[in-house]
């Protein structure tokens, strides 16, 4: 090596040669992967509408039942269109190695809220239900309710439940490995 030339330590590696990319960046996911989560998401999304739309006047032992699977499918439909547009975006080589940006970080914690909220709604909603008892032979009945819209809720909401559960078990075994652990 020449006298002008310099020797590049590891430790001096920028961002961008590392290999590294901001965090949440959603390049991260196998292409594969974010494919099918999107599929699904979309998939999920139309048969939350459909369902819904189907059973309107059907669930009379809670209206908001048909309601909460409308709005959980607009919901994941704008979810999923969105976060393909970002996954489109990400894959670009001028945004490779850039995170989200302001609006998508915006939308992404609109979208997050909304999820909370619809979360919450969706467990009074179905387990109230539940504690009457749906007859699902004579929807028409006070107590009566079409049996695949309201089992597609009890099911979407079990789902949510245990999502919800674990990811407050990975929150708290981060939080305790963090404040805990020796770096």
């Amino acid at each position: 090596m020449g006298k002008g030339s310099k020797k590049r330590s590891s430790s001096s590696k920028s961002h961008v040669e590392s290999g590294a990319s901001s965090s949440g960046d959603i390049a991260k996911v196998p292409k594969p992967v974010m494919v099918a989560f999107i599929g699904i998401e979309l998939i999920f999304g139309l048969v939350f509408i459909i369902v819904g739309s189907l059973n309107v006047d059907k669930c009379n032992i809670d209206k908001m039942i048909p309601i909460w699977l409308i709005m959980m499918g607009v919901v994941y439909l704008v979810t999923g269109v969105h976060e393909f547009l970002q996954f489109l975006r990400s894959n670009k080589p001028a945004h490779a190695n850039k995170g989200r940006g302001f609006i998508s970080l915006i939308i992404t914690g609109v979208l997050t809220l909304i999820t909370v909220a619809l979360f919450v709604a969706g467990n009074v909603f179905v387990y109230r239900a539940w504690s009457v008892g749906p007859d699902f032979g004579h929807y028409w009945f006070e107590n009566g309710c079409d049996m695949g819209a309201y089992m597609l809720s009890f099911v979407a909401v079990i789902f949510m439940d245990v999502l919800f559960g674990v990811i407050m078990i990975g929150i708290l075994a981060y939080a305790c490995c963090h404040c805990f652990c020796k770096k």
